[in-house]
């Protein structure tokens, strides 16, 4: 009797008697369909720091073969690194253009040469100081020969004595014989001397060397008096003219050699005349 009583007084005072109490065939039943897997990429599931990632078994529809296309989501780097190398080259090609610009003032500036270890900016400081210097010695030897130059100016004027008709004669002289030399070696030559010499009269006439100046002067001068087309028209014909009426070109054209040889020894002769009598 006294364990009965203990076991009912257990019974009313446990927790687990206070807990409701259902019955079974109260509760639902649910009956479980298996659900269908997802499909998923392989390419999602591999994780490149996972040391498992080797082992997932890629599927057949994510291998690409080598003659596919790939897709366009691929490409996306392409540019991306084409931009990365193209920036790469072109810093690369900067600083390597300023590091020859640098060498190469090292080797111009005298200071530099004999520092060689300076920094960039007080390479830059003693360069400018030296271009500074060389602008002013310029600027100096400009108005020394500017005064030179007036000297000489000067002392041609004091000291010039007439000598035009000796330049004349002695440029002449330099003219003809230039005209035996390449006569004698075409004889087409004299045809074409014949046709310039008006053209060396009027030089000889107008253009001054007196200084260096005068003879840029007088030679624009001549040239634009002399050498136009409206002048040279005419000389040319009456060149022409002179030819066809005092030499064989036209009747016996064979002969024109012979008669150019015979011209030039001519003018010789009265140039070597011309000289006898002038002194």
């Amino acid at each position: 009797r006294l364990i009965s009583s203990c076991l009912h007084s257990y019974s009313v005072t446990s927790p687990v008697s206070h807990l409701p109490q259902s019955p079974t065939a109260s509760l639902p039943v649910v009956n479980r369909s298996p659900s269908p897997i997802p499909t998923m990429d392989a390419s999602n599931l591999v994780d490149p720091l996972s040391p498992f990632s080797s082992s997932i078994i890629m599927s057949p529809t994510s291998i690409v073969s080598p003659g596919e296309p790939e897709s366009p989501g691929s490409l996306d780097s392409f540019p991306l690194d084409n931009r990365r190398a193209a920036h790469l080259s072109a810093e690369q090609k900067r600083r390597c253009n300023l590091k020859t610009g640098f060498d190469l003032l090292q080797q111009l500036v005298p200071s530099l040469t004999q520092n060689p270890k300076v920094s960039k900016a007080t390479m830059l400081q003693k360069t400018a100081e030296y271009c500074k210097k060389l602008k002013a010695e310029r600027s100096q030897m400009q108005k020394e020969a500017a005064i030179l130059k007036k000297e000489i100016d000067t002392l041609n004027s004091a000291i010039s004595v007439p000598v035009t008709r000796q330049r004349k004669d002695q440029m002449k002289e330099m003219f003809d014989e230039y005209i035996r030399a390449r006569t004698n070696e075409n004889s087409k030559f004299w045809i074409f001397s014949v046709i310039m010499g008006s053209l060396f009269d009027s030089y000889s006439t107008m253009v001054s060397t007196a200084s260096m100046e005068e003879l840029c002067r007088t030679s624009l001068t001549w040239v634009d008096q002399s050498c136009s087309l409206v002048t040279l028209r005419p000389n040319a014909l009456n060149a022409l003219r002179k030819l066809s009426t005092s030499t064989p070109i036209l009747t016996e054209p064979q002969r024109m050699t012979e008669h150019a040889l015979q011209a030039i020894a001519k003018q010789s002769k009265q140039s070597k005349s011309n000289i006898v009598m002038s002194k």
